[in-house]
């Protein structure tokens, strides 16, 4: 159920894309972002799928599979939270690249 979470991931490292093209001498290819929400998502559908079909019954009860459920289940909501702290910086990386192409435009006209 986590391939939801590719759209919105991917739209905001298009919008970061642009930001880093514009930045010469960055050292880091304008598909390196995409290449790691991409790696991220997969992880986590990953380990979705381990714990949910595989592992769940160590989730609803006490067993030998228990501990390991609760680890990759633990280990899948901690990508959780990185893959929102990384698309927040890549939403933040865009906005601040926008504001400059902005500020520049308009400092251009004047």
């Amino acid at each position: 159920y986590l391939l939801w979470l590719a759209a919105p991931t991917a739209v905001l490292v298009a919008l970061a894309r642009p930001a880093q093209a514009g930045r010469r001498g960055a050292g880091v290819p304008a598909w390196a972002p995409a290449l790691l929400t991409f790696a991220m998502v997969l992880a986590l559908c990953c380990l979705t799928l381990a714990v949910y079909p595989v592992h769940y019954a160590g989730v609803t009860q006490r067993g030998p599979l228990t501990d390991r459920a609760l680890l990759l289940l633990t280990v899948r909501n901690l990508g959780l939270v990185a893959l929102v702290a990384w698309s927040a910086a890549c939403a933040l990386h865009a906005s601040r690249g926008t504001s400059r192409q902005q500020t520049a435009t308009v400092g251009g006209r004047r």
